[in-house]
């Protein structure tokens, strides 16, 4: 494995929220020429059921998670590398915007999580470690989208990431969340939640 690939850091971070057991569940996940168009949840008896359906050509976000205890709701853009993120962050700002405004008005599974907290994040893979200056633009760029589109207000205003770093030599790929030192509580909960280091920048 020479490199961690977008691919790579989706399966990894799933990785992480299928250990959580129960903790958090994929919504939606869109892989490459993948068959998933659908978000799914669970619903009182515990079925998974559809909630949202995106058309043929519509934008999809690449992985969408859901934690009910923590009343949280990730909508995630991933990419090989974060400047792949940084090159795109208006149209993927726009799609967590889109995403979290449809499921706005969502009856059936999703009408108690309809008051989530949603946020728009970035997933990236990496061979060294991302410098805290390159990080935190990265997520002060999209909030500064998000702001900008997001004139309902169903997102929260914090952007934060994750990285799967596999360094030299490393036989594993390590996730860990980055964050700004202003939504420090949240993300170490987030972090523990999911039992990945935090990093706040």
């Amino acid at each position: 494995m020479r490199k961690v690939t977008e691919e790579m850091a989706r399966w990894a971070l799933e990785v992480k929220v299928d250990v959580a057991g129960d903790e958090w569940f994929v919504a939606f996940t869109n892989p490459t020429a993948g068959p998933w168009k659908r978000v799914m949840a669970p619903d009182s008896s515990g079925r998974s059921t559809e909630v949202h359906r995106f058309g043929r050509e519509e934008t999809r976000p690449d992985l969408v998670l859901v934690n009910d205890r923590l009343a949280t709701t990730l909508i995630i853009e991933a990419k090989t590398e974060l400047a792949g993120l940084t090159a795109q962050a208006a149209k993927s700002a726009q799609v967590a915007v889109d995403l979290t405004g449809a499921l706005a008005s969502r009856e059936g599974a999703w009408i108690s999580r309809r008051a989530h907290a949603t946020y728009c994040a970035l997933l990236w893979g990496a061979e060294r470690p991302t410098s805290a200056t390159a990080a935190r633009a990265a997520t002060d760029l999209y909030a500064g989208h998000v702001e900008r589109v997001d004139r309902a207000g169903h997102l929260r205003p914090e952007v934060f990431g994750f990285e799967c770093l596999r360094t030299a030599g490393a036989t594993r790929i390590d996730c860990r969340l980055i964050a700004p030192e202003t939504f420090a509580a949240t993300a170490e909960q987030i972090a523990e939640s999911l039992d990945v280091p935090v990093v706040l920048v």
